[in-house]
């Protein structure tokens, strides 16, 4: 990775460093004296008159770039200048979402559209310098949530025990066969949780629109234990207007016929079942310890007892696979004809086993997902929810796909923070919508932890509520 010296003014520093990490790690961004070590890129950032002055060294190459300041708007003339500067030294787009950073770009882009510039689209390519293939997806996607409407809160519900540890995975997850001891009292536990909130929700007179049940993988629990699970929330949550009951079978090897069933018995009418990659060597990789067969089957079996809303997730970019071997694994994908396809680009976080991207070129991986898009269009999907991640490869993003009348409400209001998401579990984490935005309160991922500070939680929880 390129190593980078830039000179800034320390008040803009943060403003710089988030452009610089497009095409670098932050381990390789220096702000000090730069003798000390071997830098590829030194950039001094000025302030003259009311223009920025950009002077960048690469090798033995150096130039100079200067953008007027826009009017109360500082920090945005930063980004675009920097932006366009590392463009011109690294004869390369470092993103194609152009300036913008953050992980809701839709959310960002709505706002946009509905504004009173004259010509939004032009705004975001020529201002923000977003790509026109980024832009058009972002408008798919904002004409698709068109279509739903969400009433009431979302209530997600974490089971944080896996078969084994993804190595991209930095999700809160305990090895279900080493810690099969804190099952039942971590359900215990949050049960309760569920019946002093199932309180506040009825004082309230508050609606339930979906329910979500992740994780972790929530059928790594036991026949017996995921009955005592659906039955608690049944009976602690009126069912009645819930447009969407999503369980994540997540790994394909947990998912038993009889859990489907007793899914479906309790209401379930939408099921996830991943395979993140039909290529075996690369399950083998990342480990995850079920086959291609038995996602196929687990597909079949599903839609076999009447279920017609599967959800099936892909990473793009894991290490060892190439382009083709994606592809392949979507086209089968495809032809089981799951109603959602989500496609996540591979992001490494610190807290996943794994530690570096695939050895792709940024510009094979934009290429390629071009590709993998196009596809998916021609198999009647449609592009519904997005979002991005730190340290996501290619600056790219994670992209939800639904065939005609099967978007995915939780996923909308999770993504696009457009209605309450009142999460319940280890490591969960609400987002509660009141007058005054947003409140967000992070349950403790310890399970011991999150026994000890229920009663805090809830009362934290019900005091927002009382507000909305």
């Amino acid at each position: 990775m390129l190593s980078i010296y830039c000179n800034v003014d320390p008040r803009l520093q943060i403003v710089a460093h988030n452009i610089l990490l497009l095409i670098t790690s932050s381990k390789n961004i220096y702000y000090a004296n730069s003798e000390n070590f071997q830098i590829d890129i030194e950039i001094n950032i000025s302030k003259v008159n009311n223009s920025f002055l950009i002077e960048l060294t690469k090798g033995d190459k150096s130039f100079t770039l200067t953008e007027e300041i826009a009017a109360l708007n500082e920090k945005f003339t930063l980004r675009k200048a920097l932006f366009k500067a590392l463009e011109k030294a690294t004869k390369k787009r470092p993103s194609p979402w152009g300036i913008l950073t953050g992980i809701r770009p839709i959310k960002l882009i709505s706002n946009y559209l509905n504004s009173n510039l004259e010509d939004p689209i032009s705004f975001l390519q020529n201002e923000l310098l977003v790509s026109k293939d980024k832009v058009d997806l972002c408008l798919q996607v904002v004409n698709n949530q068109k279509k739903i409407t969400t009433t009431g809160i979302n209530l997600y519900i974490g089971i944080p025990f896996c078969p084994s540890r993804c190595s991209y995975c930095s999700f809160t997850s305990y090895t279900i066969d080493k810690n099969k001891d804190m099952v039942d009292p971590y359900l215990k536990t949050l049960i309760l949780e569920m019946e002093y909130i199932s309180k506040v929700i009825k004082k309230q007179k508050l609606k339930i629109g979906t329910v979500y049940i992740g994780g972790g993988t929530p059928t790594s629990l036991s026949d017996s234990q995921l009955k005592l699970l659906l039955k608690s929330i049944q009976s602690n949550f009126d069912n009645d207007r819930i447009k969407e009951f999503t369980l994540e079978g997540g790994r394909p090897d947990t998912l038993t016929l009889s859990k489907m069933k007793l899914a479906k018995s309790f209401g379930v009418n939408r099921l996830s079942i991943n395979c993140q990659s039909l290529n075996p060597q690369t399950l083998q990789n990342v480990n995850r310890n079920h086959t291609a067969l038995e996602f196929v089957e687990a597909i079949k079996k599903a839609k076999s007892i009447g279920f017609d809303w599967i959800n099936t997730d892909l990473i793009y970019g894991l290490d060892g696979e190439g382009l083709l071997d994606f592809i392949s694994s979507l086209n089968k994908t495809i032809s089981l004809e799951p109603e959602n396809i989500t496609i996540h680009s591979l992001a490494v976080k610190r807290a996943a086993d794994l530690k570096s991207h695939n050895s792709y070129h940024k510009e094979e991986l934009e290429k390629g997902l071009s590709q993998v898009y196009n596809i998916l269009k021609k198999a009647k999907y449609q592009p519904y929810y997005l979002y991005r991640q730190k340290a996501i490869a290619a600056n790219l993003e994670n992209t939800g796909f639904a065939k005609d009348g099967k978007i995915s409400p939780y996923n909308v209001a999770s993504i696009e923070e457009s209605s309450t998401i009142l999460a319940l579990g280890c490591g969960a984490v609400s987002k509660i919508m009141t007058k005054n935005g947003f409140s967000p309160i992070q349950n403790p991922k310890d399970p011991n932890q999150y026994k000890m500070s229920l009663q805090k939680l809830v009362n934290q929880k019900s005091s927002l509520l009382e507000k909305k």
